[in-house]
């Protein structure tokens, strides 16, 4: 069904009336004869000027309704209630004795202003004053031939019907105003694909809303009735286009299904090719046909998704099998095909349909978003404890290489004692040789004893130089050196020392 079409007004308050008989497709001689009771080569004259004058959409059919002189339901004014908040076609003729003038014309581009009753949507006024004897053939186009409820009311009931129909569009469109925040805060936050083709999707939905209850034509664009037009063309072309955008990325089809990414994908372009068709045409009927047509795929997508066990998948089937339901069937099939549904029950289910289905796709949202931050945080919990064991082998590495290091060091010191006390001892002997006048050769011992003294400087100054443990160890020319050589060493020193002695 056309955006700008259908009003959301409740039935119960204002079907007080009872609806007006409609007729669909050329007016009919005949039936003109016998409720007006002229006879037939009157009517089919009548019926002749009628024609002369062409309906604004050339490729859909019109409706028409009579209405006499005893079928105004009070004295003073009535009114012609279609429904809708505007029509793409609308022609009044006022037919007395034989004779035929138009009274009313409205084309797609009849502008807001010019409406007698300032109201969201179409009311035409009358009265018996001002038909006399006469009676009016209401002919008129609907968007998508969806079928008018027509109705003829009095003063009390339209006050009803504008005010019930006001509060309850204003109602609806604060609903998925808050909807829409929700979903623009989570896009804010959480910034994806999925969540950037349903912030566009819902935005479009709360825009048909305003457009179907008439608020975009009263406030919005009062004076320009053509571009009321082709908003709503527009609006009816791109919903499902971000429908199937939407379905696509939330199921990740592209990665888990192949066959039916490449179904949506025909099924994407098929729509955006028919979206120049219905804005030249100014009609949405194939755009209709090819969302009948698109049933199927919905209905096993549904049924593909109740069995996955991916989070959100049995509430996203859900919300598209309620939207075959009330959107595909009853809106789109009841509008098109089964003209016993009328303009409130089709309106009623895209009200319901339309709800319903974002508030599943809502929540289906939601616990996508709660599995992926629970996947989170276990991933960071993981990621945490595995840098906390992380750490404390470190730090039992660090302890262990710090006590190496000490070991080494305490080691290396050692060696260092070592190798001074060395060369410390054996000037101290020459220097107590020297002193008790124990030596044979005193220039000999003289000459050891600076031997060991430039020895030791050379030591200390490459002590100096060096910082690299390594390096030290090597300057130092550390070897193995056993008991042995040292006893066998000691003794031999020994044995020299106790012959000069003795000798002396």
């Amino acid at each position: 069904m056309a955006a700008g079409a259908v009003d959301f007004t409740p039935s119960a308050e204002h079907r007080v009336s009872e609806p007006l008989t409609i007729h669909f497709g050329e007016v009919d001689a005949a039936q003109l004869s016998s409720t007006l009771g002229i006879n037939e080569r009157e009517s089919q004259s009548i019926a002749e000027i009628l024609s002369s004058q062409a309906p604004e959409l050339k490729n859909e059919s019109y409706q028409w309704a009579l209405i006499t002189p005893n079928m105004l339901i009070s004295e003073g004014k009535n009114y012609i209630a279609f429904g809708f908040a505007r029509l793409p076609w609308l022609s009044v003729a006022l037919v007395n004795n034989g004779e035929v003038s138009f009274l009313t014309q409205h084309t797609l581009n009849t502008a807001f202003n010019i409406r007698e009753v300032e109201a969201p949507q179409l009311y035409l006024p009358i009265s018996k004053e001002h038909l006399g004897g006469a009676s009016l053939i209401v002919r008129y186009q609907t968007f998508a031939n969806a079928p008018a409820d027509l109705r003829l009311i009095n003063d009390n009931e339209l006050n009803s019907n504008v005010l019930t129909s006001t509060v309850t569009n204003a109602a609806l469109s604060g609903i998925i105003a808050a909807v829409f925040v929700i979903v623009l805060v989570n896009f804010y936050f959480n910034a994806n694909a999925t969540n950037a083709y349903y912030c566009i999707w819902t935005l479009l939905f709360l825009l048909i809303v305003l457009d179907m209850s008439g608020l975009t034509f009263q406030y919005f664009w009062p004076s320009q009735g053509k571009f009321a037009t082709l908003f709503s063309a527009c609006l009816m072309t791109f919903v499902p286009v971000f429908h199937l955008l939407f379905i696509k990325q939330f199921l990740q089809l592209k990665h888990r299904n192949k066959t039916l990414h490449l179904l949506y994908n025909g099924f994407l372009a098929a729509y955006l090719l028919l979206i120049p068709v219905a804005i030249y045409s100014k009609s949405v009927h194939y755009n209709l046909v090819l969302s009948l047509s698109i049933i199927p795929l919905f209905l096993y997508t549904s049924y593909w998704s109740l069995k996955q066990s991916a989070p959100g998948s049995v509430t996203f089937s859900l919300s598209l099998l309620n939207h075959v339901i009330f959107v595909n069937f009853i809106a789109i099939g009841g509008t098109m095909y089964a003209g016993f549904i009328n303009v409130y029950h089709i309106s009623s289910a895209i009200k319901f349909g339309y709800l319903i289905e974002v508030m599943l796709f809502t929540l289906a949202l939601a616990q996508q978003n709660k599995s992926a931050q629970n996947n989170l945080l276990s991933t960071l919990q993981t990621q945490v404890n595995a840098l906390s064991n992380t750490v404390q082998t470190e730090k039992q590495f660090n302890r262990q290489n710090q006590q190496a290091l000490e070991k080494k060091e305490q080691r290396l010191f050692t060696d260092l004692s070592h190798e001074l006390r060395t060369p410390l001892t054996v000037m101290k002997v020459q220097v107590e040789s020297l002193q008790y006048n124990i030596v044979e050769n005193v220039q000999e011992s003289y000459g050891k004893l600076m031997d060991k003294i430039d020895e030791l400087n050379h030591f200390i100054n490459q002590l100096m130089l060096v910082t690299d443990n390594e390096k030290l160890a090597t300057m130092l020319n550390l070897r193995d050196f056993t008991i042995c050589k040292l006893v066998n060493q000691v003794h031999t020193q020994a044995a020299a020392y106790l012959r000069i002695i003795r000798s002396n």
